[in-house]
C-alpha cells in the first residue's frame, strides 16, 4: 500500500521483476493510475494532459532507481482527498510479472483528526440511553466521537448495574 498527500505531486514506486525472476533494470516502464472511488472511479489518469480517461491511459514513464525499483512522480491534479486508487505497471516488452498496488490518502486533515481524538477529552454520558462515550476536542465543546457503550457481551449499557457486563449488587 502506498500513500499520497493532496495538494502536491506524489512519487509512486513499483518493483519490477521479469517472468524469469530477474530484476528489470532497463527498458520503458509505464505506470497506470486508476481511480477506485470518487467522481473518476474506473477511469485512468493520463499524464499527457492531466485528464481522466475511460480507456486505459498511462500516468507516465517511470525512472529506474536501483535493485528492481522504478518510480514516477505523478502531478498534483491526479490526487483527490478521500479517493482510493489502484496502481499497476507495464514494461514495454511485456517482460514483467504483473504488479498492482493500492494508494490511499495521507491527508493532513485525517492526521489532524486522529491527533485530536487521541488528545481529546473523554467522558461517559450517563444521561443518554444507552450510555455513550464522548470524545471532544481538547478544551472545547466540539464533539469528535459519540458512541454507545456496550458490555462484554455486546449489550448496550443503560445503567450502573451493567457497567462491566456483570450484575452489580445495589
Amino acid at each position: 500500500m502506498q500513500y499520497f498527500t493532496t495538494g502536491q505531486a506524489n512519487i509512486v514506486v513499483a518493483d519490477l521483476v521479469s517472468k524469469t525472476g530477474d530484476a528489470i533494470i532497463a527498458g520503458t516502464v509505464n505506470f497506470y493510475l486508476v481511480a477506485v472511488t470518487g467522481a473518476n472511479a474506473g477511469k485512468w489518469f493520463r499524464a499527457s494532459d492531466s485528464s481522466w480517461q475511460a480507456a486505459e491511459a498511462s500516468a507516465g514513464s517511470a525512472t529506474y532507481k536501483g535493485g528492481s525499483q522504478w518510480q514516477l512522480s505523478i502531478v498534483t491534479e491526479a490526487w483527490t482527498a478521500g479517493v482510493h486508487y489502484s496502481l499497476y505497471t507495464k514494461e514495454s516488452g511485456d517482460l514483467n510479472i504483473p504488479y498492482s498496488d493500492i494508494i490511499i490518502a495521507d491527508d493532513a486533515d485525517i492526521l489532524e483528526t486522529i491527533k485530536d481524538i487521541s488528545e481529546g477529552d473523554m467522558t461517559i454520558d450517563t444521561t443518554a440511553t444507552p450510555w455513550q462515550i464522548v470524545i471532544k476536542k481538547k478544551g472545547t465543546d466540539t464533539e469528535l466521537i459519540r458512541k454507545n457503550l456496550k458490555d462484554v457481551n455486546g449489550n448496550n449499557i443503560t445503567d450502573v448495574t451493567t457497567v462491566i457486563g456483570q450484575q452489580l449488587e445495589p
